[in-house]
């Protein structure tokens, strides 16, 4: 889970909270690539929302994992 607080252009004390889930071939990472300017996750927090963004596949980020290792592990992983 990947989290961006809330940006400065926050308008109110009492933030929302958006979830961005990504399609079947993408990842969190389509949320904030295009950068600060236009990276829809960041546009979100800009305005005041508390976003946050799930991987549910494998991706580089995860292999990384605190004790499973993806070429060990391929069942657990």
């Amino acid at each position: 889970m990947r989290r961006i607080p809330y940006g400065k252009k926050s308008f109110s004390d009492k933030r929302s909270v958006i979830y961005l889930q990504h399609g079947i071939l993408a990842s969190s990472a389509d949320w904030v690539l295009p950068g600060s300017r236009k990276g829809f996750a960041y546009i979100l927090a800009e305005f005041g929302y508390d976003v946050l963004m799930s991987n549910v596949r494998g991706t580089r980020y995860s292999r990384k994992h605190t004790y499973l290792d993806p070429e060990r592990h391929s069942v657990g992983f």
